[in-house]
C-alpha cells in the first residue's frame, strides 16, 4: 500500500476517533456542569459546599476549552460543515466558560447591545477565534488584578474611549457592509512595546516559556478572520492594556429589545434524549425555567407523542446522535406532519451535521455541553427571529 494513502488512511480513523471521544465528552460534561449549576444556584455562598462545587463547575469548564482545543487541532475538523450561530450567544457563552482562568481580582465583562447576529460557520472555528485572544488578554493580566471586557457592537457603534500609543492592521478592515459586526476585546494587561507588536503575529512568537505556551493563539485567530473575510488589528501601550479588534461580514443584526432574556414565555416541550443522566440535567434545566416537559428516550416515542397530540407542545429539543433513529431522521419525520413546529436540535460535534438539515425551516442548533444560561439564549432567540 502507498504509504501516502496509509498515512491519509491512519488520520481519517484518528478524525473519526476524535468526534467519538468529543462526543462523550461533551455528553458526559453536561451532566457535571448542569448539576454543579443547579448546586451553585442552590447553595449558600458561605458554605464549604459552595466552594466544592464551585471548583466543579470551574474543573468542567476548563475541560470543555480542552476539549474545543482538540477538536481544532483535529485534521478532520478542516472539512466540518458550517452551521448557522448566533455571534453573541456564542460569544456570551465562552466568557462564562473562560471565567475559571481568572486569579483574585481578575473579571471578564461581557457588554453589547446586540441581542442576535447570525453568522454561517463551523462552530469550533468562532470558539477557537475568541478563546485564543480572551486567553491572550487574560494571560497579560499576569498575577496582578485586571479585567477583560469582551465587546460586541454593530460595527457602525464601535467606538473606542480608550487611546493606545501602537497599532497594527494585521487583515486590513473590509469596508463596511450591511450588515457588519464588530468584536472587541480589550484587557488592562501589561501591553506591549513595538518589537513584540510587530513580532506578535509570527509563528511561534511568544513572550512566555516554551512550557507554557505553543505561540500560535494569534496566528490561528488571524486565519480564521482572514477565512471569514474579515479584519483585525491590534491597538496596545505598553504597562497599559490591549485591544484586539476584529470586524466580521455577518447574515443578520438584531439589537436587544426590552424584554429580557430570563423572561421567555412558559413553553410545552417534547424534549428527546438517549442518556438518561444528559436527559435528566436538561429536564430539570427546563423545569426550574418555568417550562412543561415530556422527556422521551428515542425517537420513535416522541414520534407516536406527537402524532397522538399534535398541538400539544411549541417545540421540540432533540439530540443528534441516538439509538435508533438518529437526530437528522426525526426531523425529517416531524417535517412530513408538522411543518413549522420550532426544533432545537442538540449535538456535541456541530460541524459535522448533516447538510441536509440547512434545508429546514424554524430548525436551531443547541451544541453541547449545555448550560441553562445557552439554553435560555437559544430559547430567547427564537422568540426575537419569529
Amino acid at each position: 500500500m502507498d504509504e501516502n494513502k496509509k498515512n491519509s488512511e491512519k488520520m481519517e480513523m484518528l478524525g473519526c476517533m476524535t468526534r467519538g471521544l468529543v462526543h462523550d465528552f461533551n455528553n458526559s460534561l453536561a451532566s457535571i456542569l448542569g448539576y454543579s449549576e443547579f448546586l451553585v444556584t442552590d447553595l449558600d455562598p458561605k458554605s464549604e459546599h459552595y466552594v466544592f462545587a464551585s471548583n466543579i463547575q470551574k474543573a468542567g469548564f476548563q475541560l470543555q476549552m480542552m476539549i474545543d482545543q482538540i477538536r481544532a487541532l483535529s485534521a478532520e475538523r478542516n472539512t466540518g460543515r458550517d452551521v448557522s450561530l448566533n455571534v453573541t450567544h456564542e460569544c456570551r457563552n465562552l466568557s462564562e466558560r473562560l471565567q475559571s482562568y481568572l486569579l483574585s481580582g481578575q473579571t471578564i465583562e461581557f457588554v453589547t447591545d446586540i441581542e442576535i447576529a447570525m453568522l454561517t460557520l463551523p462552530t469550533h472555528q468562532l470558539n477557537t477565534l475568541i478563546n485564543n485572544l480572551v486567553k491572550n488578554a487574560i494571560e497579560s493580566l499576569g498575577q496582578g488584578t485586571g479585567q477583560v471586557t469582551i465587546k460586541i457592537s454593530d460595527v457602525n457603534d464601535s467606538t473606542s474611549e480608550i487611546f493606545y500609543d501602537l497599532k497594527s492592521e494585521l487583515i486590513p478592515h473590509p469596508k463596511i457592509t450591511s450588515p457588519c459586526l464588530c468584536i472587541s476585546i480589550t484587557d488592562t494587561g501589561c501591553g506591549m512595546n513595538d518589537v513584540v507588536l510587530n513580532l506578535s503575529p509570527s509563528a511561534h512568537f511568544t513572550t512566555k516559556s516554551q512550557d507554557e505556551a505553543t505561540g500560535l493563539g494569534l496566528m490561528v485567530a488571524i486565519g480564521i478572520v482572514g477565512y471569514l473575510s474579515g479584519g483585525i488589528s491590534i491597538s496596545t501601550t505598553e504597562s497599559q492594556g490591549t485591544n484586539v479588534t476584529i470586524t466580521l461580514p455577518v447574515e443578520s443584526i438584531i439589537k436587544t429589545i426590552d424584554k429580557p432574556l430570563q423572561n421567555t414565555n412558559p413553553k410545552s416541550i417534547l424534549l428527546v434524549e438517549d442518556r438518561d443522566s444528559v436527559r435528566h440535567t436538561i429536564l430539570t434545566m427546563l423545569v426550574r425555567a418555568g417550562h412543561t416537559v415530556e422527556a422521551v428516550e428515542n425517537g420513535l416515542l416522541a414520534l407516536d407523542i406527537l402524532r397522538e397530540s399534535p398541538t400539544k407542545f411549541d417545540l421540540v429539543i432533540t439530540d443528534f446522535m441516538m439509538q435508533g433513529i438518529n437526530g437528522n431522521e426525526l426531523i425529517s419525520e416531524i417535517r412530513n406532519d408538522f411543518e413549522n413546529l420550532p426544533i432545537i436540535l442538540m449535538s456535541g460535534d456541530t460541524g459535522h451535521l448533516s447538510d441536509s438539515l440547512n434545508d429546514y425551516s424554524n430548525l436551531y442548533v443547541l451544541p453541547k455541553p449545555i448550560t441553562s444560561q445557552n439554553l435560555r439564549n437559544t430559547l430567547s432567540s427564537m422568540s426575537l427571529r419569529k
